[in-house]
């Protein structure tokens, strides 16, 4: 391998969360696409247990039934990604007492509180009601 040509790695690979929602976002559209160019229209159904499985049995042309096979893939270690990234956002939400508080309040969880935390660093005191 050249020394100035980086190292390969899958394109599933994420370095951020964001990346991890846009690759899973692509994947799961290139899936849906398949499924749309065979007659198949099942919208969000087509991510239920019964949805996988009429796509894993779509008969699809050699090309694009290794299309379907890798974006399957893709989408199970984009899965795994996310999972461990969603662990460590809730256990260092869980650390932060400003966090807890946040999560206390109906519709709150520990994406959106460890992020207005991150983002206020301190929440200021107010002297009262109208401030």
């Amino acid at each position: 391998m050249d020394a100035l040509q980086p190292a390969a790695r899958p394109a599933a690979v994420a370095d951020s969360p964001l990346q991890a929602g846009a690759a899973a976002r692509q994947a799961k559209n290139g899936l849906q696409h398949l499924a749309l160019n065979q007659g198949v229209q099942k919208k969000r159904r087509l991510w239920s247990k019964a949805g996988q499985q009429v796509l894993r049995e779509l008969p699809l042309a050699p090309w694009a039934s290794r299309r379907r096979e890798d974006l399957l893939k893709v989408m199970v270690l984009l899965d795994q990604q996310i999972e461990s990234l969603d662990a460590a956002v809730k256990e260092a939400a869980e650390k932060d007492a400003n966090a807890r508080l946040l999560m206390s309040q109906p519709g709150v969880g520990p994406v959106t509180s460890l992020a207005f935390v991150l983002t206020m660093e301190t929440f200021p005191v107010f002297s009262g009601v109208s401030r």
